[in-house]
């Protein structure tokens, strides 16, 4: 997997870095180390850490740090500097660039908080050096980060995909596109038919996916929830029948559907699933909690809601009755 190539900081730089947030949120997150609701560090808002990145950005052939802070010694910190504020930028043995230390500089201070002096002071040891160095929390984070980075890719290639199929197929025709899978990119994860008509006035859309690879995967799920909202949100809304989707729309669906994908394509955004009414699937463990609590809860099919109301009064999600039937 290929990670972020932006400078990111170490758990320990952050909870170090308490003054000269842009935001107050950041720092509340650390102080309970609600590390999932803080990614990606890549992107936090401090100046020291926004410098960082610019400097040590996504293009690496692009780089302009100022150079080495001498006092690092053996860990060759990249410098970076932002007004008064300083950084030490440490690069891993994969190319990872990480933030392992920052302060104010103010002039050799006898106090020792000063950037440098400090900075001197730690790495004048060995154990202090390895003390900068990203822990084991660290790379899990960025392991995280970078697959959840892998999914969004995949699943804009996928959106893109169904763009282009929806562009390509006029009414009375059926056209095949193969999807990309997100680890290997080849062979295929499965073939998407789409087939379009114009019946009573309506947008009529069939789905099939051929030579799935990953039948029956949480994969699998993702791959057909983010084609349907593609071609005709709310994803729920599609009927399912021996393997095969159908949506029936307004007329001129397809026209304003490709005009949407196109706008968020532009943008690198996911179009927004719209789930609808629906009665969905989940652990009855999980719901009991949802009805005391008030809290979400995770469907089968994905989907996050809080079970406040009589499920009876509304029609079965598919993605969830299909994942059920599956369990069992």
């Amino acid at each position: 997997m290929q990670h972020d190539p932006r400078a990111r900081p170490t758990l320990a730089v952050l909870v170090d870095l308490k003054n000269g947030w842009s935001s107050p949120w950041p720092r509340r997150l650390i102080e309970t180390a609600d590390w999932n609701s803080l990614r990606p560090l890549a992107e936090l808002p401090h100046p020291i850490l926004q410098k960082a990145r610019e400097i040590l950005g996504s293009e690496p052939v692009n780089d302009h740090p100022r150079g080495l802070i001498d006092c690092s010694g053996e860990l060759r910190l990249a410098e970076v500097r932002s007004s008064q504020w300083r950084a030490g930028i440490w690069t891993d043995p994969d190319g990872v660039r990480w933030v392992v230390a920052t302060g104010l500089a103010k002039g050799g201070h006898e106090d020792g908080d000063d950037f440098y002096q400090a900075l001197a002071a730690r790495c004048a040891t060995v154990e202090g050096r390895d003390q900068l160095k990203p822990r084991d929390i660290d790379a899990r984070i960025l392991k995280t980060e970078t697959a959840a980075n892998m999914l969004t890719r995949w699943q804009l290639a996928i959106q893109r995909e169904c763009l282009e199929s929806l562009r390509d197929c006029p009414a009375g025709a059926t056209r095949q596109r193969p999807l990309p899978d997100p680890v290997t990119g080849k062979p295929p994860i499965a073939v998407l038919r789409l087939t379009y008509e114009i019946e009573d006035g309506l947008d009529c859309f069939l789905v099939e996916f051929l030579e799935c690879r990953r039948l029956g995967s949480r994969l699998h799920h993702q791959l057909e929830r983010r084609v349907l909202t593609s071609i005709a949100p709310p994803a729920p809304d599609w009927d399912v029948a021996g393997g095969i989707y159908s949506a029936m729309e307004g007329s001129g669906h397809r026209s304003a559907q490709i005009e949407r994908l196109t706008s968020v394509d532009a943008r690198g955004e996911l179009l927004t699933t719209e789930y609808g009414q629906m009665a969905h699937y989940a652990h009855q463990r999980h719901i009991g909690g949802s009805l005391v609590d008030g809290e979400a809860i995770r469907a089968l099919c994905g989907v996050f809601f809080v079970a406040t109301r009589n499920p009876d009064a509304f029609p079965e999600c598919p993605a969830c009755l299909t994942a059920y039937q599956e369990l069992r």
